[in-house]
């Protein structure tokens, strides 16, 4: 049903580490959540909910494909950034799931775009965005943007410096950012 696939997406999301075991259980969530979608009378905010966990579930999909030197399935990943611009456009995202948000959703995309896509452009308009509104991700993310210039970033070392303390100081809030952030310093 409806609220196990959400819930095995973010047990599987959880995991330091997804295997070719995942893939089987994460195709039956995508399945689920996208019959939820199809469904006439489905609520606004399950619909939002479901975009963002097939999303996410597509893009793990990809990533463990990906890691295993197999082929990503380039379908999956247009829906996934599709998913995600969905709740990109609504503006504030309010649901019952709080990871479920507009600046999540900014993170993930970007993600898919560059890592699924190929689409670094787009990417980093994404991470910008989020970053602009305090993603502790895509402020790191831009961060080393500012110091490498990848996705024809301007290069800004003292900016760069600046973000990565922010994300520093946040601590293990957001993750693994603030590590990251102090490894890039």
């Amino acid at each position: 049903d409806f609220p196990t696939a959400v819930q095995d997406v973010q047990r599987v999301q959880r995991k330091s580490e997804r295997g070719k075991d995942e893939i089987a259980n994460l195709k039956q969530d995508v399945r689920m959540l996208s019959a939820t979608l199809n469904t006439r009378k489905v609520e606004a905010s399950d619909a939002t909910v479901a975009h963002y966990f097939r999303a996410v579930a597509l893009a793990m999909i990809n990533s463990v494909h990906d890691h295993n030197g197999e082929a990503m399935d380039e379908s999956g990943a247009r829906t996934a950034r599709a998913d995600l611009d969905k709740i990109i456009g609504a503006g504030k995202v309010l649901t019952y799931v709080p990871e479920v948000s507009r600046t999540n959703a900014e993170y993930w995309a970007g993600s898919v775009a560059r890592n699924q896509l190929h689409d670094e452009a787009a990417a980093y308009s994404y991470w910008e965005k989020c970053a602009a509104d305090g993603h502790a991700g895509c402020i790191n993310i831009v961060a080393s943007a500012r110091v490498t210039g990848n996705g024809r970033q301007r290069v800004d070392v003292n900016e760069a410096l600046t973000l990565h303390q922010t994300v520093y100081n946040t601590g293990i809030k957001f993750q693994c950012a603030g590590a990251f952030s102090a490894m890039d310093i």
